[in-house]
């Protein structure tokens, strides 16, 4: 007999009777990324509701629990932020709004051009970026509890709930569509976005202290946007210098 570490009930069986959940809950592995990325630019999964508001009230107690094992009521972080990224690069697109929030002057072609690639491949970026994110963090709290893949469960789930803290905010900028609003929004969903962080990673590592933890989240995402900017820096000289993309 073994006990469910979804609902701590006694359980005989390879599935819980209770809450249907597997008693096979082997740690986070590459297998699990691997698995997980084909399905999850496509899949829908149950708990969507649930997770959302988990993730606002009680973010890191709800990644520590779904990483120990509470997940049969979660929808999965994969799926959950390839969903969310389709969904902000779907009304992108046929609303036409600029991801950046900021109005650009000038070539309005060409940057209605580049708005529409990102928002085409908007789920693609930010599962792109997800593994620098999580080197990122597992770096910088290498000495605590999870390992590098448990690290791309935790920064799935976050970037999913700053994508839907957008998503929340964005009607908003159809209402006062003018460039000073846009920029007020952006900057407002950036600050919340950080405070969310730190705020979930202060209960994920209640130990260190509220102050070490967050020193070392806003370190850790600078660095891994920085590590992400230099690649995309890279991949546009790369491809201006093949003749595949035209600066000019």
């Amino acid at each position: 007999m073994s006990v469910c570490a979804n609902c701590e009930r006694n359980v005989r069986d390879a599935y819980c009777a209770h809450c249907g959940q597997s008693v096979d809950l082997p740690r986070f592995t590459w297998r699990y990324v691997f698995h997980e990325l084909p399905a999850g630019v496509f899949a829908w999964d149950r708990g969507a509701l649930y997770t959302a508001k988990q993730l606002f009230t009680r973010p890191g107690h709800t990644i520590r629990e779904y990483i120990a094992g509470k997940r049969i009521s979660h929808f999965r972080p994969i799926p959950l932020l390839a969903f969310c990224a389709g969904l902000m690069g779907l009304l992108g697109y046929l609303l036409e709004a600029p991801m950046s929030g900021i109005r650009v002057n000038g070539d309005q072609e060409g940057v209605k051009l580049v708005m529409d690639w990102i928002n085409g491949h908007y789920v693609w970026i930010e599962l792109a970026s997800l593994p620098f994110i999580s080197f990122s963090t597992w770096l910088f709290f290498r000495n605590q509890d999870f390992n590098l893949v448990e690290h791309v469960v935790i920064n799935s789930f976050l970037a999913s709930q700053r994508i839907m803290l957008n998503l929340m905010l964005m009607p908003l900028i159809f209402i006062f569509d003018n460039k000073v609003f846009i920029m007020i929004e952006s900057a407002v969903v950036t600050v919340l976005s950080v405070g969310l962080f730190v705020w979930a990673f202060t209960q994920l590592f209640p130990r260190m202290g509220t102050g070490k933890v967050t020193f070392r989240t806003l370190t850790a995402y600078g660095f891994a946007y920085l590590m992400i900017s230099i690649v995309a820096l890279a991949v546009v000289f790369l491809l201006s210098r093949t003749g595949r993309l035209h600066l000019s």
